[in-house]
């Protein structure tokens, strides 16, 4: 298992949003972001960053709490619930990397686990992942890379 510690894992520049939306209003929520980037000829820097804080039932069905950081080369104004935040410290963290097919990731989540357990680190939520989609093969497995951040507690250098 491919892993780094950071003691202070600090995104520079991030465009975000947290809001409450429905899982088929995700990919909404990220073309309004790139339209936004366009209109202010801001480039993306790295991977975008995703995590969910919560689900909430509703009478309409479930709504995700759903974060979404973008780490961009310049300042943009704030706008249309979307907010710009030129240092964000994610604190003590663990990037776990996973390579291959996405429909393996179970079983690197619950590898993942294990590791952690076996070292004794206690972890907190949430937990940010980004991932890069590699060429699908001809077995239309996608492949991908993915980068999950865990937060852990302080004492985070005895990985």
């Amino acid at each position: 298992m491919i892993h780094t510690v950071f003691d202070n894992y600090i995104l520079n520049n991030i465009y975000y949003i947290r809001k409450e939306l429905s899982e088929k209003d995700i990919g909404k929520l990220q073309e309004k972001a790139l339209t936004i980037l366009l209109d202010y000829n801001a480039s993306i820097v790295d991977n975008i960053i995703t995590t969910s804080h919560g689900l909430k039932q509703t009478e309409n069905g479930y709504l995700l709490d759903y974060e979404m950081l973008i780490p961009v080369d310049c300042e943009i104004p704030d706008k249309n619930g979307f907010l710009f935040e030129q240092h964000r410290n994610l604190g003590c963290v663990v990037k776990l990397r996973y390579e291959g097919y996405l429909h393996n990731t179970e079983a690197f989540i619950s590898e993942a686990v294990s590791f952690l357990a076996e070292k004794n680190i206690s972890t907190m939520p949430p937990v940010y992942s980004s991932v890069t989609i590699h060429t699908p093969s001809k077995s239309h497995d996608i492949s991908a890379t993915v980068d999950f951040l865990i937060p852990i507690q302080y004492n985070c250098m005895r990985l």
